[in-house]
């Protein structure tokens, strides 16, 4: 890899589908090893704010402000406007490579299932890159179709038939969503049962649907990062090589090593706030124990009831837990006697339908109060990485934001 990238800027326009992860494929191959320009991913422009927002925030016909940039994509932008992030080509190799060395079999054969305009699919692309083999899309990826186990087993066993041809060893990266939907179906979980590994991120991972994955045979990992240290790279607690994870006074996780970002986007400001003497300071509260990282939930994901810290991620993961809830969320929303309380947003499913006193007590469990209100819902509104829109579902709800 050369020691300085191309300045140049290419925008692209990723179209959903396999046709958009093969041409970031061969964009990014290009931009990593100097014989193309740096590479802005670019979500197809549907009309809506939010894509614009994004497609404003990458800036594309501006300078880039910094050598060595590979690629540049927006963060989710689920709890405020999108940032675009300098990816550059030394810290995707990095993260792409600590992966594979993180991984039993080294590098392998990857199916791309996660928008590649977000981290989480670009990373696949990368380790693509690294392992010098050339991905499998699931045709659906980036919005092109539903998330089907029909559709999903297809690509499983194309992906596998190669890998058996030429002894790669078979990985693929799925959000908390995307597992859930396999594991309702047989044959999609036997299929994903044959991966060397699964990689679970952009968001939690509920401690049943672990259970369930690892009951079904499922090699599961749970990733944490950020699309500021090049996706996930910390590994069911602990760091990847290269990669060091701290926590600060302010009780914040601070991660280093040589996966971070460049900065952001045009915005110096930004970048000095988060980026201090190697790390990156991210807005989620953890804690380690014996070098295992735990993540209780971003900063505003921490409340107090009545003086008493409650983590909105934990109680989340109580509820999902309950028979007869498909899924569910817990926001947060001020209240006169207690100063905040959880409100749980869940969908039942149509056998199950479990009463209000069990959400209590899986609350009590969680956070030590059954001060809770409770919403049912039909449906949860996510963004493309597979998180929750929080500010669309509050917008929803008629909750202050």
């Amino acid at each position: 890899m050369p020691e300085r990238a191309s300045r140049r800027l290419l925008a692209l326009e990723v179209p959903p589908g396999a046709e958009g992860v093969l041409h970031v494929h061969r964009a990014l191959r290009e931009a990593i090893n100097g014989t193309g320009p740096s590479v802005a991913l670019l979500p197809t422009d549907d009309g809506s704010s939010h894509v614009r927002a994004q497609r404003t925030a990458l800036a594309v016909d501006t300078p880039l402000e910094a050598d060595g940039i590979a690629a540049l994509l927006t963060t989710s932008g689920s709890s405020g406007d999108p940032m675009g992030v300098l990816l550059g080509a030394a810290a995707l190799c990095a993260a792409a490579h600590a992966s594979h060395s993180a991984l039993t079999r080294g590098p392998g054969r990857w199916l791309v299932a996660m928008p590649v305009t977000a981290v989480g699919g670009l990373m696949t692309v990368a380790r693509a890159i690294d392992a010098d083999i050339e991905p499998v899309p699931w045709p659906g990826v980036g919005g092109a179709q539903s998330f089907t186990p029909e559709s999903f087993t297809h690509t499983a066993l194309h992906a596998l038939e190669l890998c058996a041809a030429d002894g790669a060893p078979a990985y693929v990266s799925l959000v908390p969503t995307q597992l859930a939907r396999v594991l309702d179906d047989p044959a999609a979980t036997d299929a994903l049962a044959r991966f060397d590994h699964v990689l679970i991120g952009a968001a939690a991972l509920p401690t049943a649907l672990r259970h369930a994955a690892v009951a079904a045979g499922v090699r599961l990992t749970s990733t944490y990062g950020a699309s500021e240290t090049c996706g996930g790279v910390v590994y069911d607690g602990r760091p990847l090589p290269n990669v060091t994870v701290t926590i600060g006074d302010d009780e914040r996780v601070r991660i280093g090593g040589a996966t971070l970002a460049s900065g952001y986007r045009g915005r110096p400001d930004l970048t000095e706030a988060a980026f201090h003497d190697g790390a990156f300071y991210t807005s989620d509260i953890g804690v380690l124990s014996d070098g295992v990282l735990t993540v209780l939930g971003r900063r505003d994901d921490v409340i107090k009831v009545g003086g008493r810290k409650v983590s909105l991620v934990a109680v989340t993961d109580a509820v999902r837990s309950i028979d007869g809830i498909t899924d569910a969320v817990a926001l947060a929303i001020d209240d006169p006697e207690w100063g905040q309380i959880p409100v749980i947003v869940a969908i039942r499913t149509a056998l199950g339908i479990p009463a209000d006193a069990a959400i209590h007590e899986a609350v009590s469990d969680a956070a030590g109060s059954t001060r809770a209100s409770i919403r049912w819902v039909d449906s949860l509104p996510y963004l493309p990485n597979g998180k929750i829109d929080r500010m669309q579902l509050r917008a929803r709800l008629e909750m202050p934001l």
